[in-house]
């Protein structure tokens, strides 16, 4: 049986510390998970060594997971509708709190079998007037012939 790819887009709001209820309210969009500082696990919370981007911070995200997906445009589309109209809201929310955003997708596909990796003009101009950067996790599996 072959397996197509299937593309998880989600847009993030990490920072040390904001209100993520405020987040919810201010955006009128239900995040698909937040996460605050206390979850996360004790030898990170409790480790003053560790570099400042690896500092628990409470994060805000929205995601989407689309099936048999091979061109990133489609899935792109599902936070350009959300999140375009709500720019300068976001980036009040960043004035008056410390907030980074990103749009993150992640990719699993099999035997090499890749969508369409373009990011178009439209995103690109929304992630720039969010001060926002785009970051990918690709996982590609091999299938055996034999099932």
């Amino acid at each position: 049986m072959e397996k197509l790819p299937k593309v998880e887009v989600s847009f993030v709001a990490a920072g040390k510390d904001f209100d993520l209820t405020n987040m919810t309210s201010v955006l009128e969009i239900q995040p698909t998970e937040v996460r605050t500082k206390d979850d996360w696990p004790n030898a990170i919370k409790n480790n003053p060594n560790l570099p400042e981007e690896y500092q628990p911070r409470h994060s805000w995200s929205y995601s989407k997971v689309f099936y048999e997906m091979y061109d990133f445009t489609l899935a792109y589309q599902e936070i350009l509708s959300k999140f375009k109209p709500k720019t300068d809201t976001l980036k009040k929310l960043t004035n008056n709190e410390e907030i980074k955003y990103a749009v993150v997708l992640s990719i699993d596909c099999y035997n090499g079998d890749f969508p369409a990796m373009v990011v178009d003009i439209p995103m690109l101009h929304f992630l720039s007037d969010i001060n926002a950067e785009i970051s990918f996790d690709i996982i590609s599996y091999e299938e055996d012939e034999e099932e």
